[in-house]
């Protein structure tokens, strides 16, 4: 735990559970009514006795009089409610757990109506308090329905929650960022801190309860709306493991500190869109039976979404993640949803499940990506992303997946996979390694179209239906080895009806012997090429070098200098579009090359 969190925990840790309900004095009416009624019961009696005892009968009179008068005083005094006194709601100790419910109204509107003292912390403490002792009375209040005692309940979840939602009043300069968190100058912004981080605290408490069985279990307040949308929390959250029965609204909030949400559930809507996060966010170990909205989000440290299960639409699409994001070890049941999105450090998506569509399309990684050992049941679509360094979707399962019109400028590994359906890695450029081995392809396999800088490797795998390479660049050695092609020969140029579409290759070391067993053939030709594919000329090559260099320049330039700059995001834009312009110029170059148009002759000899 950071430094700055134990600061703040200590400093609000003597305001968390203040005594401001204390017990209240017992109720004097009654007594007192008492001690007149006997009163005047003696004087009633005194004025019966004194006649024979005096023969005053003037005396006598008078004490009916004054008995009289104290027998109505006594009947005044014993029908009269001992009102508790509002005006001593949030400046002295009330007894809000012997009030009727009208009473708690007239409390209710003088505590909301000290919310708006600025200037006295203390006061507005205690409202808040009150409230929340509020709450849980209309909850135990036995005379109301479910339904009464929960809209009761709610209109001051509302309330308070809207405390939380209002910008205090203070320098807009107050805050000065220190060790990764922002910190309040102004004293009155600390005890405003503080005393919110105590709401919030007490608030998680009523989110869940002591399990018998260890842990924690649906709390008092679980069955209510929360609304926090558009909050500042100029203070650490810590909601871990509460329980949320209907929508959680955190949209379009700003986190200062530390925001801690693990081992939560979510039965309902959670909604944590636009939201930014300048210190960790933790969400890991956490359940989602409904929709979970976490995109346009920024990141600006680390963010932990480890562990999660997603029973409903995941949606972290438009996002930006400065520092490492983690999403290992997640099970997602519906559409799961990254498209769009920038990563600025390390991202790790390995060991999940995907059981409806997935899609990471769109997105920029400029740190390490690893996609490993996980398994989708429905489409997988990764086309048009940009990794600037180590991308690894090793030991996947796909039922279908596409990855085309990304650029990988370092090593990518797709090795060790199984493909239950198509797939396609077309118009994609390899700026190193480009690691296909040990796979399996059910369904067709598309690598048309594209450009490999580097080693290529295809070996040891097997494809049991078409296979297409046709339009491809390979600047360096590219292998098959040991692999098997049982549904059709592998396709490295194709005539269709207009031009003939044909692969260049590096003059190096390639190999296109393949596996012992049943299996089509690779067809090579005199040159040891694929037939119908000539090498690339000295020329050819010339370009490819210079064009290595630019992409090899611009992705130096990101790695070297994001850390150095305050806008990162802006940065990486600017680089990540002058990448995908120097890739479209190579592609553009490689579609000229390597299609042939046919003239009328041609097309007739080849029967088109």
């Amino acid at each position: 735990m950071d430094d700055h969190r134990l600061n703040a925990e200590s400093r609000i840790q003597s305001i968390t559970e203040p005594p401001l309900l204390e017990p209240s004095k017992p109720r004097i009416a009654r007594p007192i009514a008492w001690s007149i009624l006997i009163c005047a019961i003696l004087c009633v009696i005194a004025a019966i006795i004194i006649p024979f005892l005096t023969k005053q009968t003037t005396l006598s009179l008078v004490l009916y009089a004054i008995g009289g008068v104290l027998t109505v005083l006594a009947l005044i005094v014993f029908t009269r409610r001992n009102r508790p006194s509002v005006a001593t709601v949030a400046h002295k100790s009330v007894d809000i757990f012997g009030v009727t419910r009208a009473e708690r109204e007239s409390i209710y509107q003088q505590a909301t109506a000290q919310l708006e003292d600025q200037q006295q912390t203390k006061t507005r403490q205690k409202s808040l308090y009150t409230l929340l002792a509020l709450v849980d009375k209309c909850l135990e209040d036995e005379t109301l329905n479910y339904e009464d005692r929960n809209k009761e309940g709610q209109r001051i979840v509302n309330k308070i929650s809207g405390y939380i939602q209002s910008p205090p009043i203070f320098d807009p300069h107050a805050l000065e960022l220190a060790h990764g968190a922002f910190h309040a100058k102004s004293a009155l912004l600390r005890e405003e801190a503080e005393l919110r981080f105590g709401l919030m605290q007490q608030i998680r408490d009523r989110l869940r309860a002591p399990s018998d069985a260890g842990g924690y279990q649906d709390g008092p307040w679980t069955n209510f709306e929360y609304d926090f949308s558009g909050s500042t929390f100029f203070y650490p959250i810590e909601f871990s493991r509460v329980f949320f029965n209907k929508t959680a609204d955190f949209s379009g909030c700003t986190y200062m500190h530390e925001a801690d949400f693990s081992g939560t559930i979510y039965r309902n809507w959670a909604d944590f869109r636009g939201s930014t996060y300048l210190a960790h966010a933790n969400f890991s170990g956490s359940s989602y039976h409904g929709a979970a909205s976490l995109n346009d989000s920024v990141y600006r440290s680390t963010a932990d979404f480890s562990g999660n299960l997603y029973l409903d639409q995941a949606n972290f699409s438009g996002s930006t993640y400065h520092e490492a994001a983690t999403f290992v070890n997640s099970t997602y049941r519906n559409w799961a949803v990254f498209r769009n999105s920038t990563y600025l450090g390390a991202a790790d998506f390995s060991r999940s499940e995907y059981h409806n569509q997935a899609n990471f399309h769109n997105s920029v990684y400029t740190g390490t990506v690893t996609f490993n050992n996980s398994v989708y049941h429905n489409q997988a679509n990764f086309h048009n992303c940009v990794y600037t360094r180590v991308a690894s979707f090793s030991d996947c399962t796909y039922h279908r997946a596409d990855f085309s019109g990304s650029v990988y400028t370092d090593d990518v590994h797709f090795n060790n996979c199984r493909y239950g359906g198509d797939v396609y890695f077309r118009r994609s450029v390899y700026n190193g390694w480009a690691d296909f081995q040990g796979s399996v392809y059910s369904k067709w396999a598309n690598y048309t179209s594209s450009l490999y800088y580097g080693l290529a490797g295809f070996q040891n795998s097997t494809y049991a239906d078409k296979t297409l390479f046709r339009g491809s660049v390979y600047g360096n050695a590219v292998t098959f080895q040991g692999s098997v092609f049982t549904g059709a020969a592998p396709a490295f140029m194709n005539v269709e009806a207009w031009a003939q579409y044909i692969s260049f290759f590096a003059p190096t070391e390639n190999v296109f012997s393949l596996g012992q067993g049943q299996g089509y053939a690779i067809d090579t030709g005199a040159s040891g090429l694929p037939s119908g594919c000539p090498p690339l000329g000295a020329e050819h090559r010339q370009y490819l070098a210079h064009k290595n260099g630019e992409l090899h320049e611009i992705t130096q330039h990101l790695h070297g200098n994001d850390a150095r700059t305050t806008d990162k995001l802006g940065l990486t834009k600017e680089l990540s579009g002058r990448l995908k312009s120097t890739v479209e110029e190579l592609h553009a170059w490689r579609e000229k090359i390597t299609t042939i148009p046919l003239q009328e002759q041609d097309r007739q000899q080849v029967g088109v």
